[in-house]
C-alpha cells in the first residue's frame, strides 16, 4: 500500500493497520504520524499489510497479545515516550484554548502515570 492510499484512509483505519503491523504508541499518533510510521514500516518490510490480506483477529484479541512480553509487564520506555508527547500536546491544546482536548490529554497522561507506577513496582 503506498502513501496515497494511506492518506485516503481514516485515522481509525490507519490505527488498525498500524496495530496489525505491530507499531507501538499508536493511540496518541495523529494521521500524518500514522502514515509516516506505516510508510517507515513498509520501507523495512517491503509493504504495509493489506487489511484483507492480513488475517483478521477475532474480536477481543489484540496485536499486543502476540508479543513475547508477559501479560502484566509494560513497555516502560514506550509509556515514557507517550507521556512526553502528551505533555507537548497538552501545552499546544492550552495555547489553542481547547478545554475538551486538554481534559482528554490530561486524563490519558494520568492513566500513563498509573501504568508507569505499576510497571516500576
Amino acid at each position: 500500500m503506498d502513501v496515497k492510499e494511506l492518506e485516503s484512509k481514516t485515522v481509525p483505519e490507519l490505527k488498525d493497520l498500524a496495530k496489525e503491523a505491530g507499531i507501538s504508541g499508536i493511540s496518541s499518533m495523529k494521521k500524518n504520524e500514522l502514515i509516516a510510521a506505516l510508510a517507515g514500516q513498509a520501507g523495512e518490510e517491503g509493504s504495509v499489510p493489506e487489511p484483507e490480506a492480513a488475517g483478521k483477529e477475532p474480536s477481543g484479541t489484540s496485536g499486543a497479545a502476540k508479543t513475547a512480553r508477559p501479560r502484566g509487564e509494560k513497555d516502560v520506555p514506550a509509556l515514557k515516550r507517550e507521556k512526553r508527547t502528551l505533555k507537548a500536546q497538552i501545552q499546544a491544546a492550552l495555547a489553542e484554548k481547547d478545554s475538551a482536548k486538554v481534559r482528554e490529554l490530561r486524563n490519558r497522561k494520568k492513566e500513563l502515570r498509573r501504568l508507569l507506577h505499576r510497571a516500576v513496582q
